[in-house]
């Protein structure tokens, strides 16, 4: 535990180094990541982790959570973990759909990555659109909409597939991820992260 704890620390400047990479050359950044599959995905968890982290730390003071911020931040990291794997199957079912080749580690690296920037982008628009949630939401969707339009040619590339068989993908992620949106958003409101 001391061994990670201690990597965690050493990561932080790395962290946002790697974040600017990921935001200014998001294809690059990614298939050099997919490239180097040696501690990749403790390295992409640890990333999603300090976005959590983030997340909480900047949106503490605007939210109702009514616990203390460690009990707030363990209880938004399980239900994240819990939304993300449920939002990864729709996405590694879309590719295997449409006869995508790429392992699902690969599949997951990519994600973990692209979620790590979600993760960090909404405690800034809570703060930018605080207290307009209809506001807030559509910001949120579009944005996470076109970041997925970005990261996909890396899904792409690693799925070895045409442009078509792309887009088919895309669709069909969009289709199967609806439920589990709806469903994140619930559970927001019951846990009342959501007003």
């Amino acid at each position: 535990m001391k061994a990670l704890f201690e990597k965690i620390i050493k990561f932080i400047p790395e962290y946002f180094s790697n974040l600017i990479s990921l935001l200014t050359g998001p294809k690059s950044f990614l298939a050099a990541k997919v490239a180097h599959q040696e501690n990749e995905m403790r390295d992409a968890l640890i990333f999603l982790g300090i976005s959590a982290v983030l997340c909480v730390i900047l949106t503490s003071p605007i939210t109702n959570v009514g616990e203390s911020i460690v009990t707030f931040t363990i209880l938004l990291c399980t239900v994240s973990v819990i939304m993300l794997a449920l939002l990864f199957v729709p996405l590694f079912a879309s590719w295997k759909i449409i006869g995508g080749t790429a392992p699902l580690s690969k599949l997951a690296l990519i994600f973990v990555y692209e979620n790590s920037v979600i993760v960090l982008l909404v405690p800034i628009l809570f703060i930018l659109f605080w207290p307009n949630f209809s506001f807030l939401f559509l910001v949120l969707g579009i944005i996470t909409f076109l970041w997925r339009i970005v990261i996909w040619g890396a899904y792409r590339k690693i799925s070895a597939v045409s442009k078509g068989r792309s887009i088919a993908a895309f669709i069909i992620n969009i289709i199967l991820s609806a439920g589990v949106n709806y469903l994140s958003t619930i559970v927001g409101w019951k846990l009342g992260w959501l007003i």
